[in-house]
């Protein structure tokens, strides 16, 4: 009696500790279910914010799109339009779809109306046309090794050197090599001879190769200052002016070969002046601040 009794208790005991165990793996598999569950419900999450992000940016695009097009048809239909105003509406749509400021006045407008990039240009579009993309320039000595190379912004944005300059003597030396914002030179810019040897902070002079000289003036910060003067290969001046910090400061004069007057002006303020081979002047343009404007400021 008391071994059956001790049989069914030991038999009791085992069915519990199988139903235990069936009872574990039972919860571990549903806990890797709902693992699995969640980690999907993520991906559908994801995946729905990332169809959503794309819908509204397609939107956006086709606004702006109807913007530039609706812009453009109005400057073009209105080409008697005052220049202000014809920039007032490209910025008034330039805000309309979150874009920046359009400050490179009405000649762009018009050049890009003529080329047929306006929409490009309101939605500032750098592949719209090659004028709405900066440019990198190489110059090659005829023994195929680079001379310079310069970058330059877009056309838009007015054709005007920026960014890194580097220039090279014909056996591979480095020359000079600075930065340039809007035409200008800025930071700190070096000067080498064509041995290497640094000359950023003294006066210089080259040569050609049959010992002429060819070019003397003074550096400081990299940058020329005072009075500079070049030389044809034949030893008649070609050109001479006063530099500040690296720029055209005051009057400068232009020669042919000859060592006839070729220009004469007065940067950054000042008239500009081109003459021909009798001496005369052909040409004339006034300049403020390093910009062209109307004569009457040259006539005051």
């Amino acid at each position: 009696m008391y071994f059956l009794i001790y049989k069914v208790e030991l038999t009791v005991n085992k069915i519990l500790i199988i139903l235990s165990l069936v009872l574990l793996a039972s919860c571990g598999q549903s806990q890797e279910e709902n693992r699995q569950v969640e980690m999907e419900q993520q991906r559908i999450e994801m995946e729905r914010q990332r169809l959503e992000k794309v819908a509204t940016e397609k939107l956006a695009q086709e606004k702006a799109a109807r913007i530039a097009a609706i812009t453009c048809s109005i400057i073009s239909e209105t080409r008697n339009w005052d220049a202000a105003v014809r920039v007032r509406e490209m910025n008034e749509a330039r805000e309309k779809i979150g874009g920046e400021p359009f400050l490179s006045g009405d000649n762009v407008i018009k050049r890009a109306l003529k080329k047929g990039y306006c929409e490009g240009l309101v939605l500032n579009d750098t592949n719209a046309h090659p004028d709405m993309r900066p440019t990198v320039k190489e110059e090659f000595y005829s023994n195929g090794k680079l001379k310079s190379r310069r970058n330059f912004q877009s056309d838009v944005d007015g054709g005007r050197e920026n960014g890194l300059y580097e220039e090279y003597y014909e056996n591979g030396q480095l020359k000079s090599k600075g930065n340039h914002k809007d035409g200008k030179d800025v930071g700190l810019w070096m000067r080498y001879d064509r041995t290497g040897k640094d000359i950023s902070n003294s006066s210089w002079e080259t040569y050609y190769e049959n010992g002429q000289l060819e070019s003397k003036g003074n550096y400081k910060n990299g940058k020329r200052v005072g009075l500079m003067v070049r030389y044809y290969e034949n030893g008649q001046l070609s050109y001479k002016g006063n530099f500040k910090d690296g720029d055209v400061d005051g009057l400068a004069e232009g020669y042919d070969e000859n060592g006839q007057l070729a220009f004469k002006s007065n940067f950054p303020d000042g008239l500009f002046k081109w003459y021909d081979n009798k001496g005369q002047v052909s040409l004339e343009s006034c300049y403020k601040n390093g910009e062209t404007t109307d004569m009457s400021y040259c006539e005051k």
